[in-house]
């Protein structure tokens, strides 16, 4: 009888710790989950950053393109081949007149 009560009380015992270990490896893989959940966040915005400063990107070029076009500025044309930007128009631009640029 004495072998099984002590038997016994040593099965709670290491199912006890064994039940404790557990909650502490459940918490360690709770705050990884939760860190690597605010990863995958800051990365899915920094996406949806990109495609909103791709569309303002875009309409920058076309208005810098406009004012080109519009102008005539030769310096400003120079500029956006120079950087691979689509040049305003086919056309060659006239000489610049002594605007003060």
């Amino acid at each position: 009888m004495f072998l099984q009560s002590g038997l016994l009380r040593w099965a709670a015992a290491v199912f006890a710790a064994l039940g404790l270990l557990l909650v502490v490896v459940n918490a360690v893989f709770n705050g990884f989950n939760q860190k690597f959940q605010e990863e995958v966040a800051q990365r899915q915005q920094m996406i949806t950053n990109r495609v909103e400063l791709q569309r303002i990107g875009e309409v920058l070029v076309h208005s810098l393109s406009v004012t080109a076009s519009s102008t005539h500025d030769a310096q400003l044309i120079a500029l956006m081949t120079k950087h691979g930007l689509p040049a305003p128009s086919s056309a060659p631009a006239p000489a610049p007149t002594g605007r003060g640029r």
